[in-house]
């Protein structure tokens, strides 16, 4: 029985004079943050504006729109006679062309969003959360609904009372 801590002490001290214990110990941990840290840094640097066009049929939406986001520069842009989607974006500098249709103005029909490459997840949610908000508001005033009761329903919370089984039921006023 005695023999037991002197076989652990030889075990142990085999294993950590190895080099691939260092490694694996120290090294390796360092590295793997040091690679994180570098795709983290590489992302926040390559962050840049994804250039929107705007072809607004209805002469409403363009108007309404939010201007002013980091991640996207919005401009109107308008097609020449015959020209193709992908001649005005690359005349532009627009990465994105955002058209939005109507056969008769102000009355929206579609909204198609156009890129040479694949349109990113967090475009795809701005530009619909845009044109939805807005179509949603003009909705609502058409309807004769006022917008700051609207918004104030939005706003509004209903109090949540979390208490366990074993707790009294006490009158909390609702």
């Amino acid at each position: 029985m005695n023999k037991i801590p002197v076989i652990i002490k030889r075990e142990y001290l085999s294993r950590v004079k190895k080099k691939s214990f260092l490694i694996t110990t120290i090294l390796l941990p360092l590295g793997i943050f040091l690679l994180i840290g570098g795709v983290v840094f590489f992302t926040m640097k390559s962050k840049s504006e994804t250039k929107v066009g705007i072809i607004d049929d209805t002469q409403e939406y363009f108007g309404q729109m939010k201007k002013d986001s980091k991640s996207f520069a919005l401009s109107q842009v308008s097609l020449k006679e015959n020209e193709s989607i992908e001649a005005l974006a690359s005349r532009t500098d627009n990465e994105i062309i955002l058209r939005i249709y109507a056969a008769q103005p102000p009355i929206i029909d579609s909204v198609k969003a156009m890129s040479e490459s694949s349109i990113s997840m967090s475009a795809q949610d701005f530009l619909n959360d845009e044109i939805q908000t807005i179509y949603r508001k003009k909705l609502l005033s058409e309807a004769g609904i006022n917008k700051l009761l609207v918004d104030s329903l939005d706003s509004a919370e209903l109090p949540f009372i979390s208490r366990s089984f074993t707790e009294k039921v006490t009158n909390t006023g609702i």
